[in-house]
């Protein structure tokens, strides 16, 4: 099999949102001029053990993506379970 590169100038909405929702986590933290762009002025609880879900996620959505850039839409709006679920503590105040 031969080594190719393919570019591709369109938004995951599913990476996306991940990369917004860590932003969410680092910048609770942070002081406001320290905050990672782009950001979301919220707080929310999150799983003790979010970096470990998030990375393992990450790679999740990047590999089915990667396999079938069609299916990114369907993660994003109708798998959200994974999202939620994963990464945050599930509460009535969350």
């Amino acid at each position: 099999m031969k080594n190719s590169l393919q570019l591709i100038a369109e938004v995951s909405y599913s990476l996306n949102f991940l990369i917004y929702v860590q932003n969410i986590f680092l910048n609770q933290n942070e002081d406001k001029d320290n905050w990672k762009f782009p950001y979301l002025p919220t707080t929310c609880q999150f799983r003790n053990d979010f970096l470990l879900r998030y990375r393992a996620l990450w790679t999740t959505v990047t590999k089915r993506i990667s396999e079938n850039r069609d299916i990114d839409q369907d993660i994003f709006y109708n798998e959200k379970h994974l999202f939620y679920q994963e990464l945050f503590h599930v509460n009535d105040d969350n």
